[in-house]
């Protein structure tokens, strides 16, 4: 077989293949990723008490991944009695996260949906680290494809 009837017969399987996969087509002005027809991405966090040997609380996970164009749901349940922040500069999400009530814990949703690859940092403007100049509760958010 020739080299150039090979490659035409390559290029024809591989966009048959696009025009044939899930979700292939993008909408319009999400610059080329999926549209939103998966059901959203949900995590949950946890904030709790440090114990009384340190000060503080204690936040897990503080690392997760989700994918560009897709609607994301964290639950945070908040086990502490004060205020905190899920707050998101580079995907414009500020969200204010209520305390505990006696020994219930708070729960807050909070909803977002990337609309870019790459990494996002997190952070609780409400908790300053020991020597106040940055965030004691803090993480990274993972924006890539395929999660």
């Amino acid at each position: 077989m020739q080299p150039r009837r090979i490659l035409v017969i390559m290029a024809g399987v591989v966009a048959l293949a696009a025009a044939l996969a899930p979700n292939a087509s993008a909408q319009a002005g999400t610059h080329g990723l999926r549209p939103s027809v998966m059901p959203p991405q949900m995590f949950a966090i946890a904030i709790h008490p440090a114990g009384h040997m340190t000060h503080g609380e204690h936040v897990s996970p503080v690392n997760f991944a989700t994918e560009p164009g897709l609607p994301v749901h964290i639950t945070v349940v908040n086990f502490t009695h004060t205020f905190h922040t899920l707050t998101v500069p580079g995907l414009g999400v500020n969200a204010l996260i209520y305390p505990a009530r006696g020994s219930t814990p708070a729960q807050t949703i909070v909803t977002f949906t990337p609309r870019a690859y790459g990494v996002f940092s997190w952070a609780c403007l409400l908790c300053p680290d020991e020597g106040g100049s940055a965030a004691a509760m803090h993480g990274k958010i993972y924006a890539i494809m395929h999660v």
